[in-house]
């Protein structure tokens, strides 16, 4: 399919990874494959993307869930969207993301 040719074989094993040890933990039900379009696969999808991924950090949980309201609000759409997962820079934290205030102690999502 389209989406998976376009991922590499390393985000495709970050993919499975994720998707079978740490996606339980937070969507137990979740039952969509690859090629799902449903904002949960996509933002999994944009997780195993991003280089350096680990996955016990709060920057990962923030970014997922984050990823989520972007594909489920039609994110692609938005006119200001600076820092989002548009972004050429993957490193970007993202506290300094359009629209996204962080706790400056924790840097959890507010």
């Amino acid at each position: 399919t389209m989406i998976e040719t376009l991922l590499s074989d390393d985000c495709k094993a970050k993919y499975n990874t994720l998707r079978t040890e740490w996606l339980p933990q937070v969507y137990p039900e979740f039952a969509q494959n690859t090629t799902s379009c449903h904002p949960v696969n996509l933002a999994l999808l944009e997780t195993a993307r991003r280089s350096g991924v680990q996955t016990t950090t709060t920057s990962v949980w923030n970014r997922f869930l984050l990823a989520i309201l972007y594909f489920e609000w039609n994110g692609p759409n938005w006119r200001r969207q600076a820092g989002w997962l548009d972004s050429a820079d993957d490193d970007a934290d993202e506290c300094e993301w359009f629209g996204v205030t962080c706790d400056m102690h924790t840097k959890k999502v507010i």
